[in-house]
């Protein structure tokens, strides 16, 4: 059983151990066993053999990979979450169990050696938003406080938390928040750089500003300013600012498996969806053919028992054969929602129409079934 780890002094010893040989890629495992945020997890309270460290979606795994808990910690993994470098044997483990759902990309260590006050006060000063930028303080930071934002403080206690432990800066227009550079994690050796700016407010010189002035707040404080980077402009960003690119670092995440197929079959989600309706209506023709007998559907009002002489085994196939249809078909429309270049409206999937019908032949909602009850009155035929 996986269980919280208590971050008292001899358990951040000991964690502090365990993590010893995990590279550093951002200041998660510093900021836990300094007891300045996240989570610690572990097999045993007592006795501890296997080790999670969390912060935010970030997490690291120590240990023995091989002992039984440590599958139990593998399955613990929430999807979307990211697998930072581990020691030796976790990511083969985790490879194992989740296969083709376990995708990775690379992140991109800096070092700061060169970044220098001087360049920084020359790049903001030559930003057109260098009088708008504001230091974020305990009102904005309030306005903020549990909101659904791009500038994510989940990790800090409270707003005044954030104010007393870390800093950051924002740029405003029009009264929304379009860009803001910030303290996402705070220990003894600096901060961890988050950085944002609205779509339509990129390539205009915000991102330099807000992360020039956010540099400039810890060098001259004295304090190390964390970048790693997952993507190109921010790798440009950086060595702008005067980092030196470091080492690439290979990463994790667990995806759900209808991303899986969709990751697999190459971004085609409506030909998957479309295919699909192809079988169901195959398969609707083909029941229907075995279902009813030739003539039986014009001829159904006429008849005293409406139903086939064989209609049971079929039927059933027919349910079973619709759930399965309208399960596969739900994984579909995943796939497409988590596509944002697909327009909505084609998570209405024609298979969903066809899955209808052949549920409707299960549960026996054919014209057939509108036939009178034996014993109820016959129809009149139009004349009588």
């Amino acid at each position: 059983m996986i269980v919280e780890y208590p971050l008292t002094k001899s358990n951040r010893l000991k964690l502090a151990q365990a993590f010893r040989d995990v590279p550093r890629v951002d200041m998660s495992i510093a900021c836990v066993i300094e007891g300045q945020m996240g989570q610690a997890f572990v097999d045993d309270v007592q006795v501890p053999t296997v080790f999670k460290i969390q912060v935010g979606p970030f997490f690291y795994l120590a240990g023995e990979a091989t002992r039984p808990d440590a599958q139990t910690m593998l399955h613990s993994i929430v999807p979307y979450t990211l697998f930072m470098p581990s020691m030796p044997g976790w990511i083969e483990a985790a490879q194992k169990l989740y296969g083709s759902r376990m995708v990775g990309f690379s992140r991109y260590s800096f070092s700061a050696a060169n970044v220098s006050i001087p360049r920084l006060e020359a790049l903001c000063q030559a930003s057109p938003f260098r009088e708008v930028v504001r230091q974020m303080d305990l009102p904005f930071v309030t306005r903020l406080w549990g909101q659904d934002h791009f500038i994510d403080l989940a990790d800090f206690d409270s707003a005044e938390d954030f104010v007393q432990r870390g800093v950051g800066f924002y740029l405003e227009k029009h009264g929304r928040v379009v860009g803001a550079a910030y303290s996402s994690l705070v220990c003894s050796e600096g901060i961890e750089v988050s950085l944002f700016v609205d779509e339509d407010y990129r390539r205009q010189g915000m991102g330099t500003l807000l992360s020039g002035r956010l540099l400039l707040w810890c060098m001259k404080h004295k304090m190390q300013a964390n970048w790693d980077a997952a993507n190109r402009e921010s790798c440009l960003l950086a060595e702008k600012l005067g980092y030196i690119l470091g080492l690439s670092i290979l990463a994790f995440v667990v995806i759900l498996t209808a991303e899986s197929i969709r990751i697999r079959t190459g971004e085609r989600p409506l030909a998957i969806a479309w295919s699909a309706s192809g079988i169901v209506l195959a398969a609707v023709v083909v029941l229907r053919w075995w279902t009813v007998d030739e003539g039986r559907f014009e001829t159904a009002v006429q008849a005293p028992h409406p139903l086939p002489d064989r209609p049971l085994p079929f039927r059933l196939s027919a349910a079973l054969g619709a759930t399965s249809f309208v399960f596969s078909d739900a994984l579909i429309g995943h796939m497409v929602f988590v596509n944002p270049e697909t327009p909505l409206v084609f998570l209405i999937s024609p298979t969903y129409v066809l899955a209808i019908i052949l549920l409707s032949q299960a549960a026996l909602l054919w014209p057939e079934v509108l036939v009178a009850e034996e014993g109820a009155p016959a129809p009149v035929s139009p004349g009588e």
